[in-house]
């Protein structure tokens, strides 16, 4: 229940402003930084997500300017910024895999070529792979739902030639399998 009061420069939005001459006159005796740099790491820390990227950017330049620099507040700016790029890299990603749906497979297929071999795209080819890839099931499922239509009106010669046809090949098994349904259909009427 107690509550604190905080800096507007910890907010997000403000910008802090440095080292011109009108700023310096207006400036306080100590800075928004040395207060910020006055606090132990784990308030920092905390503060740290609230920060503009110009603050946290003044903090590291700040502390590694120390005469005795804090490695666990370096390598929590470090973190920190880390924490940012993942996010932004997600909010990036998930906007690309939106504008797949209106793709062509042509403009897919190419898509997915300006990916290949860059480690740091992965998660990009991925999707165009995955993408492509639910394309072909769905294609592939229509297709197989129009052969069993076809079924219905071929001869029990011809069924037997059909099951004989897609047992030779493994990657058939669900035409295979249709086949196998509409004999056992017809054998129960």
């Amino acid at each position: 229940g107690e509550t604190r009061e905080v800096d507007e420069l910890h907010l997000k939005g403000h910008k802090l402003i440095t080292g011109s001459d009108e700023a310096k006159s207006k400036a306080p005796g100590i800075s928004i930084i040395e207060k910020i740099l006055a606090d132990k790491i784990p308030a920092i820390k905390k503060q740290m997500p609230d920060f503009t990227i110009e603050t946290i950017n003044d903090l590291e330049e700040a502390e590694k300017a120390a005469k005795k620099p804090r490695a666990g507040l370096l390598t929590a700016i470090s973190e920190e910024r880390l924490r940012r790029a993942a996010d932004t890299s997600k909010a990036d990603l998930e906007t690309f895999i939106s504008t797949l749906d209106g793709m062509s497979d042509e403009e897919l297929v190419d898509e997915g070529s300006k990916f290949a071999g860059d480690e740091s795209k992965a998660a990009y080819l991925d999707a165009v792979n995955d993408e492509l890839a639910k394309r072909k099931g769905e294609g592939e499922q229509s297709e197989l739902a129009q052969f069993a239509v076809t079924l219905v009106d071929m001869s029990n010669e011809d069924l037997q030639a059909s099951k004989e046809l897609y047992s030779e090949k493994p990657e058939d098994e669900a035409y295979l399998q249709a086949v196998n349904t509409e004999i056992e259909n017809r054998a129960q009427a």
